[in-house]
């Protein structure tokens, strides 16, 4: 199960930093005083780092009979 969830999060890494979704944040905007694009990079950056994260530790804390 862990390993279809880690191949479900590098998926949906991969859609969200590709090209698509990519040029609906390329604007001229900023915010907090960078670029949106560098504020989205980095923000699903976190939140891919975050959830690898938590399954991982979710993963090592359930009992080894419960592994797949």
């Amino acid at each position: 199960m862990t390993r279809a969830r880690l191949v479900a999060l590098f998926v949906l890494g991969l859609l969200l930093m590709n090209f698509p979704l990519l040029s609906l944040f390329s604007r001229e905007q900023l915010v907090l005083g960078m670029p949106v694009l560098y504020v989205y990079l980095y923000g699903v950056w976190a939140l891919v780092i975050g959830l690898l994260i938590w399954l991982m530790e979710r993963h090592w804390t359930t009992p080894p009979e419960e592994h797949s």
